[in-house]
């Protein structure tokens, strides 16, 4: 996956004016982020049905909720916001092809939701944030355009471009994540400082020139048993559970509040 630099600016330049044909797992994430939003919307949907949840994902067993939480937004904005993001990231699909580019967001997305696990458990085991982590939900896909944020550090040498100022030493990440948090303090840190470390790792030349299709694999064919283990030990394929663990708030009942879509902060009311 060596690039010459003169050509990697082409290609980036051609990726904005070529819309479907070089770009089709973009355009497919966008389409189902925007199906799922409308779904949610239209039915008014209970964000506590699908969102990340550190103690159901762990004590639960519903690690369904990684993949349901990333695809889903509750605010028009929130969902705006992330697919315009996301599209700026369609270059890479464009230079490194789709296949490349739907291992690099699958694997964002494991590693991402991973280390938001791995963080929340040292909050809970080691910083007696029990209370704390235990009101948080969080939904986007944040989480996976901060890892391509990453990615695309790493290729750039650990330059980046952050609100037209160039941040060097590989810490651009991690200051659009610091600004993000001080813009709106509902965002998720944890989420997004979880998809940094998950795209500074993909973004070791070894591993995406060498490993990338390996760790997918492997990744993929975990995935597919502990989300088949995941629906059968916390019932969610039983038909009776299905239909609660998706039920439609229709009986007016006060929704969790949530800002911006991305935490949503749980009460008895709810």
């Amino acid at each position: 996956f060596l690039v010459d630099r003169t050509r990697f600016n082409r290609l980036q330049m051609d990726a904005l004016t070529n819309v479907i044909p070089d770009k089709p797992v973009i355009i497919t994430i966008e389409i189902i982020c925007g199906l799922i939003w409308l779904y949610i919307y239209n039915y008014n949907v209970e964000p506590k049905k699908f969102a990340f949840h550190y103690f159901q994902i762990v004590e639960e067993y519903e690690w369904w909720r990684i993949v349901t939480s990333t695809l889903s937004h509750i605010h028009i904005l929130h969902l705006a916001f992330n697919l315009i993001t996301l599209w700026s990231t369609q270059w890479i699909e464009v230079v490194f092809g789709s296949i490349f580019y739907f291992q690099l967001t699958f694997l964002s997305l494991i590693m991402s939701n991973a280390a938001m696990v791995v963080a929340y458990f040292v909050m809970v085991r080691y910083l007696n944030k029990r209370e704390s982590v235990q009101n948080l939900y969080a939904v986007g896909y944040s989480g996976v355009l901060f890892a391509l944020t990453a990615f695309v550090c790493a290729l750039n040498n650990g330059k980046m471009q952050v609100f037209g100022v160039t941040v060097p030493y590989y810490f651009g990440p991690f200051v659009l994540c610091l600004l993000i948090s001080l813009m709106m303090p509902n965002a998720s840190f944890v989420g997004h400082f979880s998809g940094i470390i998950a795209g500074f790792i993909l973004g070791v030349p070894v591993v995406y020139r060498e490993w990338l299709s390996v760790l997918f694999w492997l990744s993929f064919i975990a995935f597919i048993m502990v989300m088949i283990y995941s629906m059968h030990r916390s019932k969610l394929i039983q038909t009776e559970n299905l239909l609660s663990n998706f039920e439609l708030n229709a009986n007016g009942n006060r929704r969790a509040r949530i800002v911006d879509g991305v935490i949503v902060r749980g009460n008895d009311n709810v």
